[in-house]
């Protein structure tokens, strides 16, 4: 009798896949969005690597939903409210926000908010959004209903609302983190001062926390039982970088510089004939995280594999590289060191459709855990 399909990868593996590779419930899964259709963007969910080695390059499975929104702008996407991704995009109407329930497989429109330039997106719990862009920092919090209550929240139950203007320019901002179990929002600046500042969302206050910076670039995860942050640093690629923050206030009232610790080894971008370009990481609760790695390989020779795959050269991000996302699964775990180390390291390739723009390639990819 054959095995029957295992609800946590999808491979006729195991009866138990949680226990053998230790990640997650079988309702989450990862999402990958993707500008390769003609009209906007295609939301595709992807099976979690089940093996050490990277195995054979796959084709993305199809897209389970079609986003008709101006391509190229993957800085608009954030997910937030659950199992929602919410999609920001500016339009000629004004500002069009909806919001799709990946575990349902609806949409629903959300409220108007200001029209977005360079956002920032900070997903609190899973009734609030907190959105940084020039000159303003807003919130937007969802008065949930009970499970299972329909119609879904109509925009009289959504809430858009001005918050204190941080004291830094936007712009300067590097990385963030949130704080899930204490509701709070870190963003460190590189400017005319290093700093980072610290947004209480129960007091709705920006303060300044240190006069340093968060380890990592862009965004950044709190793990409760490392009790660490985790990040990537374009600094140094292909490394983690950890940063305790545990320690407490100075005389002068700022938390000094945290203790910062690097991964030993690279998580990616081992193969010299690939051309790293960028790369997302995703926190998937318990020490268990994704990194999402779009590489290019210029010398088609050096992976004859995936140019058999990819068929004839052309498309709209060709310009003669074959493109392709790798996807990382690894648990976080202390040694008798105390020190942190990658365990469960699994990994599987992923060709990168050629009607993708190359813009939209080139940035860190679109993922998220759900």
């Amino acid at each position: 009798m054959p095995k029957r399909l295992c609800r946590g990868c999808s491979e006729r593996l195991c009866r138990n896949c949680n226990e053998r590779f230790g990640f997650g419930d079988p309702g989450e899964h990862l999402y990958l969005v993707v500008d390769d259709w003609s009209n906007g963007y295609n939301i595709r969910k992807i099976n979690l690597p089940s093996g050490s080695g990277e195995g054979a390059v796959q084709r993305l499975p199809p897209g389970f939903m079609n986003i008709v929104a101006p391509r190229e702008r993957p800085q608009y996407f954030t997910s937030a409210f659950g199992t929602k991704i919410v999609v920001m995009h500016p339009s000629t109407s004004g500002i069009i926000v909806p919001m799709i329930d990946v575990s349902r497989q609806t949409v629903m429109l959300g409220p108007r908010t200001n029209y977005p330039v360079y956002p920032f997106y900070f997903p609190v719990g899973s009734d609030k959004l907190f959105t940084l862009d020039l000159s303003t920092f807003e919130t937007c919090r969802l008065q949930l209903k009970p499970e299972g209550m329909f119609p879904p929240p109509a925009e009289s139950d959504w809430r858009w609302c001005q918050l204190e203007v941080p004291p830094f320019n936007h712009l300067d901002a590097c990385s963030y983190a949130v704080n899930e179990q204490k509701q709070t929002i870190f963003v460190s600046i590189r400017g005319d001062t290093v700093a980072t500042f610290s947004f209480e969302t129960g007091e709705s206050k920006w303060k300044l926390h240190g006069q340093w910076t968060l380890p990592f670039n862009d965004r950044g995860y709190y793990d409760r039982d490392l009790d660490d942050y985790v990040g990537l640093s374009k600094d140094s690629l292909g490394y983690l970088y950890f940063c305790d923050m545990t320690r407490t206030d100075t005389d002068c009232g700022l938390c000094p510089c945290p203790d910062v610790k690097c991964s030993k080894v690279k998580v990616f971008n081992k193969n010299p004939a690939e051309r790293h370009l960028g790369a997302t990481i995703i926190y998937m609760h318990h020490s268990k995280f994704c990194i999402v790695e779009c590489v290019s390989i210029d010398d088609v020779k050096a992976d004859q594999a995936l140019q058999e795959l990819s068929g004839a050269e052309g498309g709209e991000a060709s310009s003669g590289s074959i493109y392709m996302y790798r996807v990382i699964t690894f648990t976080i775990k202390f040694n008798r060191r105390s020190d942190l180390r990658v365990k469960r390291y699994r990994v599987q390739c992923y060709e990168v459709p050629r009607e993708a723009t190359s813009k939209f390639i080139h940035k860190d990819p679109v993922a998220f855990w759900l």
